[in-house]
Order: structure tokens, then C-alpha cells, then sequence
């Protein structure tokens, strides 16, 4: 890493804002204790915050940040309103904004944003919650047969997602998810490369091919267990495939105005079509996240990364 790349922000208070109330609480504390770490070790004055409810905001203030580094995932952190809080504060900070973060944390309307914009995504059918869910899931396993997935409509990190194969199964956990979810999703199953491509800017970086050992899917015990997958980065495709990944992925994430960084999620068809899943405004930045895997590839180590998102955010 240039050691002068990180001077234009030697003179800034970075407040990182980890930690939150949603289920990705644990995971967003991780990414802040690595991001708080980059931070110090490249000499900027940085701050880790722990934010536990919306009373901590008038705390956050009192420490009078020059720039915050986002590092919360899921609702309050990803949903658009800490962005909201920042921009009305008029304090700089790393990430999407408000529209965008919404979109991207709406499995529903991010992939009507997608299929509006002709990026392929997997076809679905909406559940709204207290909605009647036997007529729709007879209806998506009609329309698209097994196995199928079923997705809570806002969380990330995989929670709640479920694979069935089966009537029985699809009904009972088309249930249950709703019970605890709210607003799903019933989605095509699509077989094949399981892949995310991270943005950095307006570059595409390497894509990310994942190869989960013993889970059915990339599920939250495959993506944050050690040793639980394997990280393939270039992804093992030929070049056509991968740049025509690369560019739609790079459309979906304008798609929904997202900006700075993000990773976008992806299937590669057995027949090599990919179709994308979603749009992560706040990516992981842990040591076994995506993100700083698919940096190291292009030659970036995790210090350097956290440094160039710093600074997208001062332009």
C-alpha cells in the first residue's frame, strides 16, 4: 500500500458504527473491530462505536466525526435510515444513501429494479405477511418446480433462507418463515456457481467463486465458519463469462444508485447464464468476508481497501 494514499486522512476524526439491533448484530461488530483496526494501523484517528438503540445518536454526535465508517448490516444500519441520520446531521459517511440502501436491503424491489433494467434475475413470487401462503406456494412450485427458495424479504447474511424439495416441506417452511419473517419470497432455484462480485468505485473486482463443504447452500454457518468453505478467487470461468459477470454486475449496482462499495450476489447457470440475487450496500468486512478476498486478489490487502472506501466517501 502507497503509504501517502491514506494522507488525506490523517487530519479527520473516522467514528466507525458497527454493532446495531438487527440479527446481524455480531457479524457488524466484526467488521467494525476490523475496519476500527485498518484505520489505526495506517496512523487516522479512529473511534469504534457501538451502537445499541436509536438513544446512542445523540452520544454518537457528541464525538464529532468528521467522516463515519458504516460498518452495520441489516435493518437501521443498511436500510437507508442511518444514512438518513447522517445526511441530516451533515456528517460525510461511507456507502450508499438512503435510496439505495433501502433498495438494496428490499429483496422484492431491487429485483424488479433488476428485471427493469434486463439483468437476469431468478423469477419469484411475493408473500406479504398474514397473506394466505398455501395458494402461493402451490403456485411457485407449480410455476417452478423443486427445489425452491424461500427468503425473508429484508435480511441478509443468508438468515432465514431456506432450500426445500418437496410439497410438504416447502408448506411447512413457507409457514414458518413467515411467522417469523413477515414478507417473503418464493424464488427459482437456479443450479450452478455459487459467485459474488465486489465493487470498489466503478471497478468490478475479481469475482468470487464459493464452495460451501458440507452446507446445501452459502447459508451463515457456511459463510462465517472457518474452514467452511472454500474461496475461489478468480472464479474458475472462462473470460466471456466472466467480464459479461462483471458488467452486469456492475449494472445491477448502478441500478439501484448504489455507490462507493458493495458486493453483488450471483448464480452462474450450469449452461453459464449468470442471475443476480441482490445488491449488499454494506458488505462484510470481516477476515472471512467476500469483499477484502476479492481485493487481495487484485492486489489490494484489507488496509489499503478500507483506506480506498474511506476516501470515496470524501469526494
Amino acid at each position: 500500500m502507497d503509504k501517502n494514499l491514506a494522507k488525506p486522512l490523517k487530519d479527520k476524526r473516522v467514528l466507525v458504527c458497527s454493532g446495531g439491533w438487527s440479527s446481524e448484530r455480531e457479524i457488524s461488530l466484526l467488521s467494525g473491530r476490523n475496519v476500527f483496526e485498518a484505520l489505526r494501523r495506517q496512523g487516522i484517528e479512529a473511534v469504534s462505536f457501538d451502537l445499541t438503540s436509536q438513544s446512542d445518536l445523540p452520544r454518537l454526535l457528541k464525538e464529532k466525526p468528521d467522516l463515519i465508517f458504516i460498518a452495520l448490516h441489516g435493518k437501521m444500519g443498511e436500510d437507508g435510515s442511518f444514512q438518513g441520520f447522517c445526511e441530516t446531521a451533515g456528517i460525510p459517511y461511507t456507502g450508499s444513501g438512503v435510496e439505495a440502501s433501502a433498495l438494496g436491503l428490499d429483496k422484492w424491489v431491487s429485483k424488479w429494479v433488476f428485471a427493469r433494467n434486463d439483468i437476469p434475475t431468478p423469477r419469484f413470487f411475493p408473500l406479504h405477511s398474514g397473506e394466505d401462503y398455501i395458494p402461493v406456494a402451490r403456485k411457485a412450485m407449480q410455476e417452478f418446480g423443486f427445489p425452491l427458495v424461500i427468503k425473508p424479504r429484508y435480511e441478509g447474511s443468508s438468515i432465514g433462507v431456506k432450500i426445500v424439495h418437496e410439497e410438504l416441506a416447502l408448506l411447512e417452511e413457507t409457514r414458518r418463515i413467515q411467522t417469523e419473517f413477515g414478507d417473503i419470497l418464493l424464488e427459482e432455484f437456479i443450479s450452478g456457481m455459487i459467485g459474488t462480485s465486489g465493487i470498489l468505485g466503478d471497478t468490478a473486482l475479481p469475482l468470487l467463486e464459493l464452495v460451501p463443504k458440507t452446507q446445501e447452500f452459502y447459508d451463515y454457518q457456511a459463510k462465517y465458519t472457518k474452514g467452511a468453505t472454500d474461496f475461489v478467487c478468480p472464479a474458475r470461468i472462462n473470460p466471456e463469462q466472466t467480464a459479461l459477470t462483471q458488467e452486469l454486475s456492475l449494472k445491477a449496482f448502478r441500478s439501484i444508485g448504489a455507490r462507493h462499495f458493495g458486493r453483488v450476489d450471483f448464480m452462474l447457470s450450469e449452461n453459464g447464464q449468470p442471475f443476480f440475487l441482490e445488491v449488499n450496500t454494506i458488505p462484510g468486512l470481516t477476515d472471512l468476508s467476500d469483499l477484502p478476498a476479492e481485493a487481495r486478489a487484485r492486489g489490494m490487502d484489507y488496509d489499503e481497501l478500507i483506506v480506498r472506501i474511506a476516501l470515496l466517501a470524501l469526494q
